[in-house]
């Protein structure tokens, strides 16, 4: 609902998606899939800037390991060239399968053959409801699940008691930290 880049913070942007699908499952439970529409009006490069690529590797494995959802798609619409740019930062991090869902629509008609009008915001020529409705009612089932979602958020691994590390954990995320102190000899 704003673009302002003074208000973007990507990591912000990943916990709220995933308190929004974790108070969505408890209300209604799991379905036979989700499809992702993601408006991109008002994305700059500026925006870019400000995603942190080890943030966003984690968050694709998530969705691609952990979240227990089937996307059926991931629609990217009202997109500009910078909308290429943070595709190609995503799809390294994607399998094969999850970066054939991705489509990219320069025209609401080729949206439409993927997702009726009728699920779609009034913004985009549908009947859904207005953004403003949208994310209202987004707001209050947060706010509805708020005590669920802080037990949640308590609910984190007490790395102490790992008897090993993880063999795999540098492979999957790579380096951690960043080159802001790299020493060459």
């Amino acid at each position: 609902m704003d673009s302002s880049l003074d208000h973007f913070d990507a990591l912000q942007q990943l916990k709220y998606f995933d308190m929004f699908v974790s108070a969505v499952f408890r209300v209604t439970g799991l379905s036979d899939g989700q499809v992702g529409v993601m408006d991109m009006e008002g994305v700059t490069f500026g925006h870019l800037l400000r995603i942190n690529l080890m943030d966003l590797k984690r968050h694709a494995y998530y969705v691609q390991e952990a979240l227990p959802i089937r996307i059926k798609g991931l629609h990217y619409i009202n997109v500009s060239p910078v909308v290429d740019k943070l595709l190609s930062m995503i799809k390294p991090f994607l399998k094969k399968e999850m970066a054939s869902l991705i489509h990219v629509h320069t025209k609401m008609d080729t949206l439409y053959e993927y997702v009726p009008k009728e699920a779609l915001p009034n913004e985009l020529g549908g009947q859904a409801g207005t953004y403003k409705e949208l994310h209202a009612k987004q707001v209050k089932l947060l706010e509805e699940n708020a005590q669920y979602l802080i037990e949640e958020e308590s609910e984190i691994v007490d790395e102490t008691k790992r008897t090993e590390i993880s063999k795999n954990k540098d492979a999957i995320f790579g380096i951690e930290g960043s080159f802001k102190k790299l020493d060459f000899d």
